[in-house]
């Protein structure tokens, strides 16, 4: 029986939903049907009456889903405290962040904090949005870079502190119509053909981006999706399409492609550093303090 299994379980039973379990787990409501199944197959035990809508836990089944959540819960604090006790034994910060974007600015950021904290080890994890929610929440991850889209604000258990705010740019190739121009109206994007920094199929930042453009009065016609920054400007620079990249400067020093600021658009970004409202890593706490006295 899987660790998987029973969290499966105990979202169903929260949500009287397979469909909407399968959801917060990001996974195909047949797959969660399925592993229910499996469950109710290695307990001898029917732990859903399927018959009633929204469906409901038989009497076997309310007694097992006390339990379960009780040793999940448990299973977490555990977690915690190990991860509390190793982290401030050996001084150590994990870094989270979801994209390229974030690293390059957060990186003058960890090397200033690193030479005050000499005895502190930074470590980094990278991972899409959603399980860098999940790595805060259960402690994996101390701070985390992302889009300010990727916290849901009615969660008390995250915080998070605004870094970068700015423009988006489009990068074009230097052979491209518009490449000597310094600005480009937002209503001529609509014939360009556009290539997206996509490192995940259901990317927050995408989705923001596609809005954008819709909010410009066009469709944007996406020709492709790449997954590193160093792709993404290749290709703008052998002219396959242009790119939307934000306006800082550790990002726009590639001199492959011509950067135009683009009038009359909602294009914006916001980087935050999300971070626990409760954290057991002292560390967390000195790192904010850095972060706000840094960022301006």
């Amino acid at each position: 029986m899987s660790l998987s299994k029973l969290e499966y379980f105990v979202s169903v039973a929260e949500l009287s939903s397979f469909t909407q379990a399968a959801k917060r787990h990001y996974i195909s409501q047949t797959a969660i049907s399925q592993q229910i199944a499996s469950l109710e197959k290695e307990l001898s035990i029917k732990l859903f009456d399927r018959t009633v809508n929204p469906i409901k836990l038989t009497e076997a089944g309310a007694v097992f889903y006390k339990d379960v959540q009780a040793m999940l819960s448990q299973y977490q604090n555990a977690i915690k405290k190990a991860q509390h006790i190793y982290k401030n034994q050996n001084r150590i910060l994990t870094i989270g962040y979801s994209s390229l974007y974030e690293i390059q600015l957060i990186s003058d950021i960890a090397v200033k904090f690193q030479e005050l904290h000499l005895d502190v080890e930074i470590t980094f994890i990278k991972k899409n949005i959603d399980d860098l929610v999940e790595a805060l929440s259960n402690g994996a991850c101390d701070v985390a870079f992302t889009m300010d889209c990727a916290f849901d604000e009615n969660n008390k258990k995250i915080k998070q502190y605004p870094v970068f705010k700015g423009s988006m740019l489009l990068g074009v190739g230097k052979k491209h119509p518009k490449a000597n121009q310094k600005t480009i109206e937002s209503k001529e994007l609509q014939h360009e053909k556009i290539i997206f920094l996509s490192e995940e199929p259901s990317s927050v930042a995408l989705n923001g981006m596609i809005e954008n453009c819709r909010a410009d009065g066009y469709e944007p016609c996406v020709i492709e999706k790449v997954s590193t920054l160093e792709t993404l400007i290749l290709l703008v620079g052998l002219h396959r399409g242009v790119a939307f990249f934000p306006n800082v400067p550790q990002v726009t020093q590639d001199n492959r492609i011509s950067y135009l600021s683009i009038t009359n658009s909602p294009h914006q970004f916001q980087i935050v550093v999300g971070y626990p409202s409760k954290s057991l890593n002292t560390l967390t706490e000195s790192f904010l303090s850095y972060v706000k006295e840094t960022v301006v």
